[in-house]
């Protein structure tokens, strides 16, 4: 009899151990993990006003097109700019549009009927800023550190022709630096975070006004830096700080 007490006793722990329900975490199809209770949200771009813009909406196998509409927001309201129907094809849907001219950043929202829940946010840019800011890139001198050969050529094709490279180690951090040929003007000093896809920090330089920032390093990436989205996001980083840094 005491045998069987103690035989018994063995198996609580592992009747216990197999009731307690496992904690789920799902990993979705293209590799992201979305924390429960997490809010859906959509994707917010970056374009050029005037110059067209495609927007492909994974679906599955859609028989029908979709209405789309877009409207531009501010802090007040919203106004309506455009209406359409975006085309059925083999994958999802498919849309077209060219965001107006704009002398300032315009915020558009894009929605889908077929997709409710996501709506789309494009901040369009004046193209002469885009244009300003292209021109004074190789009047500056940079200095980088820590990166490859890769990302240096996909620098120097912006028109970062004044690179100094140092020498790379496997402690060396990625950073560039501007150094602008007017003494009274901000030096920016970016450190190129590998481990933080998504974060993107400012803060005030060693010496007044100059500004040290911490950004993905994935955005100086011969794919990022060949779109619209990754030149403005690129320039957008020796261009004014934010309101509070």
């Amino acid at each position: 009899m005491r045998a069987l007490i103690i035989l018994s006793t063995a198996f609580l722990p592992a009747l216990v151990a197999h009731a307690e329900p496992p904690a789920i975490h799902k990993i979705e199809a293209d590799g992201a993990y979305r924390p429960a209770g997490r809010p859906a949200t959509g994707p917010r771009l970056l374009a050029v006003a005037g110059k067209p813009i495609r927007l492909i909406w994974s679906g599955n196998s859609p028989t029908a097109s979709s209405p789309t509409r877009v409207e531009r927001v501010t802090a007040a309201r919203r106004i309506p700019v455009a209406t359409g129907e975006a085309t059925a094809q083999a994958d999802g849907w498919t849309w077209e549009w060219t965001p107006p001219i704009t002398r300032a950043a315009v915020l558009y929202e894009i929605r889908i009927d077929a997709k409710p829940d996501t709506p789309v946010r494009i901040e369009v840019r004046d193209p002469e800023w885009l244009k300003e800011r292209m021109e004074k890139l190789p009047k500056m001198t940079w200095e980088a550190a820590g990166l490859d050969n890769k990302e240096i050529t996909a620098l120097q094709n912006l028109g970062l022709r004044q690179i100094t490279s140092n020498a790379r180690t496997t402690s060396t951090a990625a950073q560039l630096r501007m150094i602008s040929s007017d003494p009274g003007n901000p030096r920016r000093q970016i450190t190129w975070d590998a481990d933080h896809p998504d974060l993107v920090v400012w803060r005030p330089g060693p010496a007044a006004p100059d500004i040290e920032i911490r950004a993905p390093r994935w955005w100086i990436s011969p794919d990022a830096l060949a779109t619209d989205q990754g030149l403005i996001r690129f320039l957008d980083l020796f261009s004014e700080p934010p309101v509070n840094p």
